[in-house]
């Protein structure tokens, strides 16, 4: 039987994808995407969403229950399907609705101390003699470090730089990662000096690019993990990889890709050249780890720590062009399910070294909880909550330009909302969906369980015409466009379910962690909250929705994205990078199972 075939064109750019007759464009692109479609989701193409919008100019198959329910009449009426709903009947051209560029953030903060300097250059003159003469040091190099450089070359520059052809007084620049010679470069160049921080997570990624000389974080840039188009968890992508090995390679191509992709943009943001980049750190789970260097992966469980090849790993063995000399590192991870991502974070709160007992809680995908106590760290895993990155919700979407990152009242009872950059609101990241809850809370129109309370004598008026019908379900209305790109932001009692689960399983994990080494939450002196939430959380927020002890409202301290930070701290200082090592061996796991999970069970609240 010969198979039927569409042509889609897309527009503006004019790619071209075969779509066989019936088969939705979603399909299609999952089994052949040679033109690298990009179309979004956090659903797991559910139609819940809708995020892959597009604008078929050609009629397209029968609409189905989900997008009746889920689109408005205006964009049905523009032409306006689901690519993961909509089966295609005819050639077709569309237009992708929700196009999600990353935003680069220029910044010029601290980024760490470097008592022991890793990167440093140095300025030689080659001369007549098999020796060079006496290096000229440049500003970057310590004086702890100069010594070890300047015994090593007689044995690296030297050899490098006899017979080379040239003025026998011409400059060259060594570049040493510790005690080892990593470059030679033609010429003055000590005046740039960079390296990367990669955060590596299940479903965002996030990378700083790093003025090393300076110990400054000169951009910043946070991108979705592309891999979330295959598998919206890393146990759909490892069953791919169960079903086919060669799906390993895919996975492994398109965090590739993307890293190399904003490390190149990075650098043209900042008149960097990617060639001067010589470190790049990566932290993140254990699994995503694996995925990163292409190793099998398998249950979390019989996961061996990740650890790159012996000798030096350039990005270029890779595949990161844009900076294929730059050497690749790996911060160590703790066990299976508390990666180098925690290890990360300890060190950007220096929890070791705290000397009464306190609390790191890192909120994500799989968030996680740290505790010093009595000289110890005690880690612990709550499992999945990825509403914390904003996946799973009608209109959720990570922390970027468009995402309403902050809701409170205001002084006429109704929602003030925050966007991150210049932008219309374009859907909600985590920390907005926090501060809602607490505000419905606060005002008694959501329970425990995530239900809405309608009554319309306990709240505010204004609130409560805010309480409307969107897909399919009784929802909150945020914001609303009517104009050529109707746009709803709205939250449904499916997602306050979500989020309220998420906050039952942290508060059930912290109790757990505490009852476990002995604690009670008046022993802890502080708690840092982290995350790459898209806000700093208030700390009532935390506690109106039992994630944290109304005791600890006044310790809380909320740190943004503590994994890159503490990534950043071992890149630019070898005294941080060796404590982790010690610190992967002195963490002490926990295990949580979660037992009962119920707004009123005993193990929700520490």
């Amino acid at each position: 039987m010969a198979f039927k075939y569409h042509s889609v064109t897309f527009l503006p750019e004019n790619k071209v994808i075969r779509v066989e007759h019936l088969k939705t464009i979603f399909e299609a692109i999952g089994e052949d995407n040679p033109e690298r479609i990009q179309l979004f989701f956090s659903c797991g193409a559910e139609g819940i969403c809708r995020k892959c919008k597009v604008r078929s100019l050609q009629r397209m198959g029968p609409l189905t229950a989900t997008e009746k329910g889920c689109l408005s009449p205006q964009e049905l009426a523009r032409g306006v399907r689901l690519a993961c709903q909509a089966r295609v009947v005819q050639d077709s051209q569309v237009e992708i609705q929700y196009k999600r560029p990353f935003t680069i953030a220029l910044v010029d903060e601290h980024a760490g101390s470097q008592s022991v300097a890793r990167l440093k250059k140095i300025v030689v003159k080659s001369g007549a003699g098999p020796y060079p003469e006496m290096p000229i040091v440049c500003a970057a190099a310590r004086e702890a470090g100069l010594a070890v450089c300047t015994q090593v070359l007689e044995t690296q520059v030297a050899s490098c730089l006899t017979g080379v052809a040239g003025s026998s007084h011409a400059l060259w620049t060594a570049v040493f990662l510790e005690e080892r010679l990593i470059a030679l470069e033609p010429g003055d160049t000590s005046g740039a000096l960079y390296a990367a921080a990669v955060d590596l997570g299940t479903n965002t990624l996030q990378v700083a690019l790093i003025d090393a000389l300076r110990g400054r974080k000169i951009a910043v840039v946070t991108d979705t993990n592309p891999q979330i188009e295959l598998g919206d968890t890393y146990d759909a992508r490892l069953a791919m990889v169960a079903e086919d090995e060669l799906n390993l390679e895919i996975l492994h191509e398109e965090i590739i890709l993307r890293i190399d992709l904003l490390l190149y943009e990075l650098c043209m943001a900042r008149g960097v050249d990617p060639q001067q980049i010589y470190e790049i750190l990566v932290a993140g789970e254990t699994g995503m780890l694996h995925l990163f260097l292409m190793k099998a992966p398998g249950p979390l469980e019989q996961h061996a720590a990740p650890s790159c090849p012996e000798g030096r790993l350039t990005a270029g063995q890779l595949d990161l062009r844009s900076s294929a000399q730059a050497g690749i590192a790996l911060l160590p991870v703790i066990g299976a399910y508390a990666g180098a991502d925690v290890t990360a974070a300890i060190l950007a709160t220096r929890l070791h070294r705290s000397e009464t007992t306190a609390l790191l809680l890192d909120l994500g995908s799989s968030s996680k909880a740290v505790l010093y106590h009595s000289g110890g760290l005690f880690a612990s895993v709550a499992g999945p909550t990825p509403v914390f990155d904003g996946s799973g919700m009608m209109c959720g979407m990570r922390p970027e330009t468009g995402a309403v990152s902050g809701v409170r009242m205001n002084a006429a009872g109704d929602i003030e909302i925050d966007v991150i950059g210049e932008s219309l609101p374009r859907g909600i990241c985590a920390s907005g969906l926090i501060e809602l809850a607490a505000v419905l809370r606060e005002q008694g129109l959501l329970d425990a369980g995530g239900y809405f309370i309608c009554d319309h004598d306990a709240g505010p008026a204004a609130l409560l015409k805010r309480m409307v019908a969107g897909g399919g379900e009784q929802a909150v209305l945020l914001y609303s466009d009517p104009g050529e790109f109707a746009t709803d932001i709205c939250v449904t009692r499916a997602d306050f379910y979500l989020l309220l689960t998420a906050c039952r399983r942290v508060a059930a994990m912290l109790g757990h962690l505490c009852a476990q080494v002995g604690a009670v939450p008046e022993d802890l002196s502080r708690v840092f909250v982290s995350g790459a939430l898209g806000g700093a959380l208030p700390a009532h927020a935390l506690t109106v929705l039992g994630i944290v002890p109304e005791c600890l409202k006044e310790r809380i301290i909320f740190i943004d994205n503590a994994c890159r930070q503490g990534g950043q701290l071992a890149l630019l200082d070898k005294a941080v990078a060796d404590e982790a090592d010690e610190l992967a061996r002195r963490v002490v796991c926990v295990p949580f199972t979660g037992i009962d999970m119920s707004p009123q069970g005993p193990e929700c609240q520490i």
